[in-house]
């Protein structure tokens, strides 16, 4: 496909389902936080960097932060709530690296202690604010299909949550990689 009609099926998807915004410039285009860039050798590369620099902690005064067990007020768990779903964005379209921890974190009871590790991940997202994926141009005849699951026993409390008590910890979870590798089955 070309530019011009890969701009056109952006524009009449977010059109369809009523959300994104399509920026272009010479540097690519910006759709829904993500630059996609195409280089010259076909590789399509895609960041969230200026999204990763707009996210913001949440401020837990003092005298909360003293107490991480206390449970949250209605306006610390709204942001909670949004912070994560933030974070949650960034995972679903680029940062698949910190799932599990997300996961982990959107499972936890809304306390005080949960709202301080939602801010200590949202440090690590930060830390590689230009993350990138890049996808190189593939020889479709020869390729193939494989999957590979993990999973970790007992590293969960039933909520999903981490927690601070190690023997709570007797629930799973599990991921799945669905890959495509050339010249799978040549």
């Amino acid at each position: 496909m070309h530019d011009e009609e890969v701009k056109k099926h952006l524009y009449d998807l977010g059109k369809e389902l009523g959300f994104g915004s399509l920026e272009h410039g010479l540097d690519g285009f910006q759709y829904c936080g993500k630059l996609i860039k195409q280089q010259a050798d076909g590789r399509i590369e895609v960041s969230m960097k200026e999204y990763h620099a707009n996210l913001k902690q949440v401020v837990i005064p003092l005298e909360r932060r003293r107490n991480p067990g206390a449970a949250l007020i209605p306006s610390e768990h709204r942001q909670l709530r949004a912070l994560t779903g933030s974070m949650q964005w960034l995972v679903a379209q680029l940062r698949f690296d910190l799932q599990f921890q997300l996961s982990s974190s959107q499972g936890e009871p809304p306390t005080v202690g949960a709202l301080m590790r939602a801010n200590q991940l949202l440090k690590r997202f930060k830390q590689h604010g230009d993350f990138t994926l890049t996808f190189k141009p593939m020889d479709l005849d020869h390729a193939g299909l494989m999957v590979v699951s993990d999973a970790s026993l007992g590293n969960v409390k039933k909520d999903g949550s981490v927690g601070e008590a190690p023997l709570e910890r007797v629930f799973s979870q599990a991921a799945y990689f669905v890959l495509m590798p050339i010249d799978f089955c040549g």
